[in-house]
C-alpha cells in the first residue's frame, strides 16, 4: 500500500515538474492567488464581526435603557367608595408591579360594554352587555379602551411603549445583520417581557395611531406573542379581535 501511494504521489509530481506544465512564475501566482482569496475571506468575516458588533453596540443600549425606565416605573391607583365616597385602597404599583395592575384595570375596562340609555341630555342609565363577536369588540375597544383604561396609564406607559418599538423597528430596519440573526435579535427581547407586558401590550398594538398598525406588524412579523398565554384573556373575543386585526396591519409605507 505504501508503495502504491508512493507511486501515485510521483506520478503527479512528475506531471507537475513536466517542463510543459511547470512554471515557476505560475506556480508563486496561484500561491499567491490563494493567499489573497485567504485574506479577502479574513477581511470579510472581519468585516461581518463589525457589523455585528455595531449593531449589539446599539441594540444593548437600548435594552439597557428599556430596563431603567421600567425600574423607574410608578403607579398610584387609589380605589373609592361608591356611596361613601371613602378612599377604600391606596395602592402603589412600582416596576413591573404596574403592569399588574394595567392588566386587571384593562380586565375591568373591556370585560362588558357599557350600554348607557340617555333620559335627559345630563341624564343616563347603564346597563351592561356581553362582547361576543366581532363587530361588537371592535365597538367597546374604540369607546372604552381610551377612556377607561389607557388614560389612567398614559403618563407612566406611553415612555415604555415607545422605547419598545423603537428597539424593534431597529432591529427589523437594520442592514448590520440578516434576517435569521434578527429573528435571535428578537428572541433577546421576546424573553425580557413577562405575561402581563404581553397582556397590556396586545391591547396596545391594537389602539389605532398608538400601536396600530406599525406596532401590530413587528409583533406579527417577530411572532413577539409566541410565549404569551393567550388563555388570560377574559372574555376570549379579544383573542379573536387581536388575530382578526393581525391579517390587516400592514407593512408601513417607507419600510424597507
Amino acid at each position: 500500500m505504501y508503495l502504491l501511494v508512493m507511486g501515485c504521489s510521483a506520478s503527479i509530481w512528475d506531471i507537475w515538474f513536466d517542463s510543459q506544465y511547470y512554471n515557476p512564475v505560475n506556480l508563486l501566482q496561484g500561491i499567491g492567488g490563494i493567499a489573497t482569496a485567504g485574506a479577502l475571506f479574513y477581511a470579510f468575516k472581519q468585516n461581518l464581526s463589525g457589523k455585528v458588533q455595531q449593531f449589539e453596540s446599539t441594540f444593548f443600549k437600548l435594552i439597557d435603557l428599556h430596563n431603567n425606565i421600567i425600574s423607574y416605573l410608578n403607579y398610584r391607583s387609589i380605589k373609592h367608595n361608591p356611596i361613601t365616597e371613602e378612599i377604600d385602597s391606596d395602592i402603589t404599583y412600582k416596576g413591573k408591579q404596574v403592569f399588574h395592575s394595567a392588566r386587571l384595570e384593562l380586565t375591568r375596562a373591556l370585560n362588558k360594554e357599557e350600554i348607557r340609555s340617555y333620559i335627559t341630555k345630563e341624564t343616563f342609565t347603564n346597563s351592561y352587555e356581553k362582547i361576543e363577536n366581532i363587530e361588537q369588540a371592535k365597538r367597546v375597544f374604540k369607546n372604552q379602551y381610551y377612556s377607561k383604561y389607557y388614560s389612567h396609564f398614559e403618563t407612566e406607559l406611553n415612555h415604555y411603549f415607545r422605547n419598545l418599538f423603537h428597539i424593534i423597528k431597529y432591529l427589523d430596519q437594520s442592514s448590520l445583520i440578516n434576517t435569521t440573526q434578527k429573528k435571535f435579535y428578537a428572541s433577546i427581547i421576546r424573553a425580557q417581557l413577562s405575561q402581563d407586558e404581553l397582556y397590556v401590550w396586545m391591547f396596545n398594538s391594537m389602539q389605532i395611531n398608538y400601536g396600530y398598525p406599525k406596532v401590530l406588524y413587528l409583533i406579527t412579523k417577530y411572532d413577539m406573542m409566541q410565549n404569551f398565554r393567550f388563555e388570560m384573556i377574559k372574555p376570549q373575543i379579544w383573542w379573536q379581535y387581536f388575530e382578526y386585526l393581525k391579517d390587516t396591519a400592514r407593512k408601513p409605507k417607507g419600510w424597507q
